[in-house]
């Protein structure tokens, strides 16, 4: 499997390619292998298993009621007299289980598509998700309600400009968010009590800006001239 043959330009990752069928749909599954997530896996398992090992030490009395706690890593062996009992890892089960860490498969319909392609798309599915919470419950987006095709691919693309304009904001204040435990929304809240009116002498804001407005719109290099002319 990981070998050069296989092998990605991503890093570490390995990937066979198979013709397949699931439930009458052709597709093709792709069966990857992530080489430095087998590595991070398999030591994770190495550290729950010393810990488990370390619990069972304390223990003075056989685990009956948490017994399947233990047993997919350790033998367990009850004394005959007593309570006691006696333990020792079962490298069988351990070895069946590492050798299965890092692998992962993925089920396609596109038969042109290539292993990297898939995986780019399938490791950008938590992005493309969230853009349509965004779009469903920030932007209120809910529901497209139009009656044609026009007026569906218009709607469509304000929402896209409104994706990116947001996406826009929320990038330049990001910092602000977190400095300020704050979310977009009530950012947006702020700067909606914002007008700006065009004169003979240029763009001035009817009313001074707050302070927090000010820090809003300095990530944006908003203009310094007007900011500085309502203090």
């Amino acid at each position: 499997m990981n070998n050069y043959a296989n092998g990605l330009t991503v890093p570490h990752t390995f990937c066979i390619a198979v013709d397949s069928e699931i439930q009458g749909v052709p597709g093709k599954v792709m069966l990857y292998f992530d080489a430095l997530s087998n590595v991070l896996l398999c030591n994770e398992l190495s550290e729950n298993i010393n810990r488990l090992k370390a619990e069972l030490s304390a223990l003075k009395r056989y685990p009956k009621n948490n017994i399947k706690r233990y047993e997919p890593y350790f033998t367990l062996t009850k004394h005959a007299q007593g309570c006691g009992f006696d333990f020792e890892v079962d490298t069988l089960k351990v070895e069946k289980i590492r050798k299965s860490k890092g692998f992962f498969f993925i089920f396609t319909t596109d038969m042109e598509s290539n292993p990297e392609d898939t995986l780019y798309h399938y490791r950008a599915k938590d992005a493309v998700e969230k853009l349509f919470d965004q779009i469903k419950c920030d932007m209120e987006g809910n529901r497209i309600r139009t009656h044609n095709e026009q007026t569906t691919d218009g709607k469509v693309f304000v929402t896209f400009i409104a994706c990116v304009i947001r996406s826009y904001v929320l990038c330049k204040l990001n910092q602000y968010l977190t400095d300020n435990s704050t979310s977009l929304k009530k950012v947006f809240n702020q700067l909606s009590n914002i007008t700006i009116v065009s004169g003979s002498k240029g763009l001035r804001f009817t009313k001074a800006l707050s302070k927090k407005q000010k820090q809003m719109l300095k990530p944006f290099a908003a203009d310094a001239a007007i900011i500085a002319s309502l203090k």
